[in-house]
């Protein structure tokens, strides 16, 4: 077992990712005097950054003149953490930004500075360490994404870093991804050794639920700076707890563990209430396949999604090596459609003198499902339903209209059991879709979207938003259906912009349609169609 230990808690800083960097100042109090008494070394309290647009909370800078203002115990020496970024692409040399940002330390309250560096940064850091060690700080370097990268690389990177005596005091690598394992942490572990004789230290993510067996595996091996925040705080799935390490290691080194339980059982278990973080199959998924925590946590929080779309979109993300965040890349992700062709398949008299019922995922589907199926029978309606329902047997299904490209790769092996034909724009599905496809009887009527227009064709249409059930009812007109009746089409909350996207559509199939003779939803619908029951005679 490692004979020394350095515990850093970076709660203010990680866990400001959720609350704007702005924390009550009775909190940031109580979390100070806490802090103090367990004997944790030093606190990290937050970023320190150039003014940007937008309102963040004070520990998004850090200044100077607000850590003057914090009580702070003594005892507790404080941190912060700077992006490597902020200081290479200051339109200034890196000494000019160094000192715009950072005083001498004998005129400040900051005793460690951090330097937060991708892989492809890190090789350009050694200027940063030297201004910030002239001006007399501890300063780190903390290497994101290295997980993974060969042995080799690592080694260059670190060593360009280290040359021309950049010498920082202690050097971290980050579980970026939150995907290391303890076989993954030894071998990092060893690289670093091979080139650098100082201090290691190691900062986790729970993606996995490992982030204090790696911390505590770390350690073992000769790590012996550790980074944790109170109840795992911290961006995504957040990091390992610090009153569990304490609680593992605190009692050998003199620290005391039991100083941070009320905090951490009541007023930051309030705070993950309140923001949720922490493991989840999302998060865990993302680090198996090596994709950035933020796309999780993006996905997570976008209600517009059902579970089965966002583990589509997270399996699209994987096939994208997305394992740095790019707003760009995960607006593509979210795409669900490549609506721009004609079909192959002429839907002419396809539903001649029949009805069509049409099935979607509302609440009211699995309430009503036995009388829908009844209601089907009745009317010998072709059933056909929006993606494929689990509670929907598929005996009774006719067909299943699909034109979201995520739902059909998490659905693929669905319709395969299903048996039935798939109604679905194939020509216009990027390629992975379409191989997803091949082998089942495609239906391929064609989509393209215009927001301000409504057509169809024998072999497509063209629809203002590419949604799944509108392309249904476009399909069954032109298939010439007599009437279409729609169940489980309950609608969203009215903020939810899927609401409006339904709405628009509807509308604009009213203006070129007859669509209220020939369209009614008989199950309670939120959507401007007929209203009617299937429980009428």
């Amino acid at each position: 077992m490692t004979k020394n230990l350095t515990l850093l808690d970076c709660t203010l800083r990680d866990g400001g990712y959720y609350t704007n960097w702005d924390f009550a100042p009775t909190l940031v109090d109580r979390y100070l005097r806490a802090v103090a008494a367990s004997g944790i070394e030093f606190v990290e309290v937050g970023l320190r950054n150039f003014a940007r647009e937008g309102f963040v909370g004070p520990f998004a800078y850090s200044t100077e003149a607000f850590l003057n203002r914090l009580d702070v115990p003594e005892g507790v020496s404080l941190g912060v953490m700077v992006d490597a970024k902020t200081l290479l692409s200051a339109e200034m040399s890196i000494r000019d930004a160094v000192d715009v940002l950072f005083p001498p330390r004998d005129e400040s309250r900051v005793e460690l500075v951090r330097v937060a560096a991708h892989f492809g940064e890190v090789q350009d850091c050694g200027p940063i360490i030297s201004a910030l060690k002239s001006l007399g700080y501890t300063v780190g370097v903390n290497l994101m994404q290295a997980s993974g990268k060969p042995a080799d690389a690592i080694a260059n990177k670190l060593n360009t870093l280290l040359s021309a005596n950049h010498q920082p005091d202690v050097l971290y690598f980050a579980d970026s991804l939150g995907n290391m394992d303890a076989a993954e942490v030894t071998r990092l572990y060893d690289i670093f050794r091979d080139v650098w004789p100082g201090p290691i230290g190691i900062h986790t993510h729970n993606n996995q639920g490992l982030a204090v067996a790696n911390s505590l595996h770390a350690h073992s091996v000769g790590v012996t700076w550790l980074d944790a925040t109170v109840q795992g705080m911290g961006r995504g799935a957040g990091n390992a707890e610090m009153e569990i390490l304490l609680t593992e290691l605190g009692a050998q080194y003199g620290k005391r563990a039991e100083a941070l339980y009320e905090l951490a059982m009541e007023d930051f278990a309030e705070l993950r209430k309140r923001y949720r973080w922490g493991p989840s199959l999302m998060y865990y998924f993302s680090a198996k396949h090596g994709i950035h925590p933020t796309y999780a946590q993006e996905l997570m929080a976008d209600d517009r999604y059902t579970s089965a779309e966002k583990i589509a979109i997270i399996q699209h993300l994987a096939e994208l090596s997305a394992n740095s965040f790019d707003k760009s890349l995960y607006n593509t992700a979210l795409v669900r459609h490549f609506a721009d062709g004609a079909g192959t398949w002429n839907a002419n008299q396809h539903f001649e003198d029949r009805d069509v019922l049409f099935v979607a995922a509302g609440p009211t589907s699995q309430h009503y499902a036995r009388d829908i199926l009844g209601f089907a029978e009745s009317k010998n309606a072709a059933l056909l339903t929006i993606n494929t329902l689990p509670h929907i047997p598929a005996d009774a299904v006719d067909g299943v209209v699909s034109v979201d490209q995520n739902r059909i790769r998490f659905e693929a092996s669905q319709f395969q059991d299903l048996a039935k034909p798939v109604y679905a724009p194939v020509s216009c599905l990027p390629d992975d879709c379409q191989r997803e496809l091949r082998g089942l009887d495609i239906r391929d009527f064609g989509l393209r979207v215009n927001r301000d227009h409504f057509e169809l064709s024998e072999t497509g249409c063209t629809l203002p938003h590419a949604l799944s059930a509108i392309y249904g009812i476009a399909l069954a007109l032109q298939g010439g259906a007599r009437q279409i009746y729609l169940a489980g089409f309950d609608g969203y909350s009215a903020g939810d912009p899927r609401q409006q996207e339904m709405i628009d559509c509807l509308e604009l199939l009213r203006a070129h349609t007859a669509l209220d003779q020939r369209v009614t939803a008989i199950t309670p619908t939120t959507y401007p169609v007929k209203q009617g029951s299937l429980y009428a005679p």
